[in-house]
């Protein structure tokens, strides 16, 4: 016999490498909701191991698997919220029933919790290991949407009072497999030429849950003026895109943009540093750099460089400057002498990013640098 003093249902069971058995189920506390409970014994069936109480409201495990490492991954239904743990794909609860798919660890401890289900009932029944580090789930649902997203279905309504639903649901696997490469095409760009950034992720593994983020800050003198890829937006010099999940097809980001350097006469080719970012769920960061040639002017010929309006907008040391001229004029005539006026007065040009050593900052502090 397994139970305590209280109302015990057992309704899946499954065994180990080493042959001890995992029991899951249901029971009901005296004047309380059902609670959905695990329970591990020895392989002889004589000692039990842990046992964990989880997830009261309606609570009900349903089924087990337990994978090479003995964790045990299990799916049933809860009817209340604030279970979830360990960055679920479902991180809330949807209302009246929920299915869920949480796994416990070897010691006994719930290591994650993900609510399935959406603002109508939804029960889940059955549950099936796969080698590729995913479990396959079966439910039974009543609602139309849910707070997961759904790649790759045939169907994505309900079609009656209730449907089946299948989830196919992976861990994140090794991020090291995950790959960001950024390139650019030309190598050299120069004053008013167009360069093509691409980034591109690729991942091996298994289906990475979202959402994730890739960003990519372009520096001046690079001007974004076109970005394609999934769900991409432009704000200023910052790209961001936005994803629910990684699958294995490869990401690709395509990003124009075009070196605003104008020049009185052209100087030196000058290196920028360019990174994009991928942010996961969980918050860490991948990071892809490159470095960028660009045709810069030359100092001594005067320099019209990359409009701005605050020196974040400037690469590197660059600063989003103001400028401002000396100018000098005869006031009066003193006889045959020039009596001479000396006064600084701003450019009604707009404010251009310019390197610190262009930068007229004497007493007069003629030039305006705009932080």
């Amino acid at each position: 016999m397994l139970g305590d003093s209280v109302a015990d249902f057992g309704s899946g069971v499954d065994i180990d490498r080493n042959w001890d058995v995992y029991v899951v189920g249901q029971r009901l506390p005296s004047g309380a909701s059902t609670e959905a409970f695990a329970v591990k014994l020895s392989a002889n069936g004589e000692t039990e191991i842990y046992r964990r109480n989880f997830a009261f409201g309606d609570a009900r495990a349903f089924d087990v698997a337990v994978d090479q490492h003995d964790y045990a991954h299990l799916i049933g239904h809860v009817g209340s919220g604030n279970y979830e743990k360990g960055n679920p794909v479902g991180p809330f609860y949807g209302g009246n029933t929920d299915g869920f798919y949480a796994t416990i660890d070897p010691a006994g401890n719930l290591f994650y919790f993900s609510y399935l289900g959406g603002s109508a009932e939804d029960r889940g029944y059955s549950i099936v290991l796969a080698e590729n580090r995913c479990v396959y789930l079966g439910l039974e649902t009543w609602s139309g949407s849910f707070n997961f997203s759904l790649p790759g279905v045939p169907q994505d309504t309900l079609a009656g009072a209730s449907d089946l639903l299948i989830l196919r649901h992976c861990d994140a696997g090794d991020p090291g497999a995950l790959t960001l490469v950024k390139t650019a095409v030309p190598t050299i760009v120069e004053t008013g030429q167009t360069v093509t950034f691409e980034i591109r992720l690729d991942n091996p593994g298994t289906w990475i849950a979202g959402p994730v983020v890739i960003t990519d800050r372009v520096l001046l003198p690079f001007q974004p003026i076109n970005v394609s890829g999934p769900n991409c937006s432009r704000s200023g010099q910052l790209i961001t895109c936005t994803l629910n999940w990684i699958s294995n097809e490869p990401v690709i980001i395509r990003i124009e943009a075009v070196n605003r350097m104008q020049c009185v006469k052209i100087g030196l080719v000058m290196p920028r540093k360019n990174t994009a970012k991928f942010q996961f769920a969980d918050g860490s960061v991948r990071e892809a750099e490159i470095e960028v040639f660009y045709r810069d002017c030359d100092p001594d010929a005067g320099v019209v460089s990359a409009e701005c309006t605050t020196s974040s907008d400037c690469a590197g040391e660059l600063l989003c400057v103001r400028h401002c001229e000396f100018l000098q004029y005869c006031q009066a005539y003193l006889g045959p002498i020039c009596v001479r006026h000396s006064e600084y007065q701003l450019i009604r040009e707009p404010p251009v990013c310019t390197p610190p050593e262009y930068i007229n900052r004497g007493i007069t502090e003629c030039d305006r640098i705009l932080e």
